[in-house]
């Protein structure tokens, strides 16, 4: 099965917070590059694609895959600013890795990341010659099996039971569909 989708482009290998075990605060500094991105918002686990084009944000970008490949991605609050300052960024944002950098031949930079911890930005330490910033990270709190939870799920799996389409309920009887 390998095989088959192997001609189809390169496979990228993600990392869930089981399989990387240096995922601590510890792990990642205090003390990251900061990208401030347009219309976007990224959430910790989520993988999306960014085209980089700004030269301060292909600088980044550059030294980051040189390194360790971590970066904080923060959303603009104005997203028709050119050449954002600190106070166009929020101040809230998300640890990302970059996964995977391509260079495109109009000589914008394509990153693939993934979101990896939530941070808010203490300190601002320069914007030159990009933004870096010492930051902590941020603590999630979701409910662990509350009744609420489990009571939602056994809705869905009803739900999901009962919608099954006609054609798989007819397979279950045979071809004449008689059961």
């Amino acid at each position: 099965m390998n095989g088959e989708f192997a001609s189809e482009g390169d496979l990228i290998h993600l990392f869930t917070d089981e399989e990387n075990p240096s995922n601590g605060v510890e792990a990642f500094g205090e003390e990251i590059p900061i990208l401030s991105v347009r219309n976007t918002v990224l959430f910790p686990g989520v993988v999306i694609p960014i085209t980089v084009g700004r030269q301060r944000s292909i600088r980044l970008v550059k030294k980051a895959q040189k390194g360790d490949k971590f970066i904080g991605v923060c959303a603009q609050i104005h997203s028709n600013q050119d050449d954002p300052s600190w106070e166009d960024v929020y101040q809230v944002g998300t640890l990302a890795k970059i996964i995977k950098m391509i260079v495109l031949p109009d000589g914008n930079t394509t990153i693939i990341i993934q979101g990896k911890k939530r941070f808010a930005i203490r300190e601002q330490v320069t914007d030159d010659p990009y933004f870096i910033a010492k930051v902590d990270y941020l603590e999630e709190n979701f409910p662990k099996n509350s009744k609420k939870d489990q009571s939602l799920g056994r809705v869905f799996e009803g739900g999901s039971r009962q919608n099954s389409s006609p054609e798989s309920r007819n397979s279950k009887r045979g071809p004449s569909g008689s059961g």
